[in-house]
């Protein structure tokens, strides 16, 4: 039990912290423009956007730690690829999908989202991989 917590700790804020970047990197245009024309609390804004990756990071570090062993690759960087891979068509496929039959004036939003999604979500597998193959054995 103590592994497997060790294992979700580590993995959920390594991917948290990557997926906070990529997404940083790719959508702060987008959440800027969203500050400016709203009125909102930023401070509580931005603080709600690194709870939720956390949270974020969490779940699929739990989630990577249950599927792991069914995962058909080699090593923990193929490993982390292919489960970023398929949490990347399990949440943002879908979701892109939805959003551009529903809103397809704002449908840019939604293809921004579904790029950035398709760096982060691999990119996190892979470093949460590694970083549990080295850290939580």
């Amino acid at each position: 039990m103590l592994k497997l917590c060790s294992k979700v700790i580590i993995g959920g804020i390594i991917a948290a912290f990557v997926i906070t970047i990529i997404e940083g990197l790719t959508k702060s245009a987008g959440v800027v423009a969203y500050i400016s024309n709203t009125i909102i609390d930023v401070k509580g804004f931005l603080l709600s956007i690194l709870y939720y990756k956390l949270a974020l990071g969490l779940t699929l570090a739990l989630v990577y730690s249950a599927v792991e062993g069914g995962l058909n690759a080699k090593d923990a960087l193929s490993k982390g690829l292919l489960f970023g891979f398929l949490v990347w068509m399990l949440i943002s496929f879908p979701a892109f999908i939805l959003g551009v039959i529903d809103r397809p004036q704002i449908s840019f939003l939604f293809e921004v989202q579904f790029i950035s999604a398709f760096a982060t979500y691999p990119l996190a597998g892979a470093a949460m991989a590694k970083a549990l193959e080295r850290y939580a054995k």
